[in-house]
């Protein structure tokens, strides 16, 4: 993934697909169709805690999975992860 879609990631695009945890990519504005996925959360990232960060911000469903990241002028949301 580009770090651009990485910090425009959203709660709500955190999900469960049979059991598995994923990133839906279907609704970002991504450049092109083929970037609109469904990407599996590598086991090592849950093993790490990352759904223990993702259930901090649950109530926040429209909120920015990456709070602290924004969207600056003249910049991509990943510009800011550098």
């Amino acid at each position: 993934m580009k770090s651009n879609e990485i910090a425009s990631l959203l709660i709500a695009n955190i999900v469960e697909v049979e059991g598995a945890w994923a990133l839906d990519l279907r609704g970002l504005d991504l450049i092109n169709e083929a970037s609109k996925r469904i990407v599996p959360i590598p086991q090592k990232l849950i093993d790490v805690g990352f759904l223990n960060f993702v259930d901090k911000g649950m109530g926040k469903q429209n909120a920015f999975l990456f709070e602290e990241v924004r969207k600056i002028r003249k910049q991509y949301f990943g510009d800011r992860l550098r």
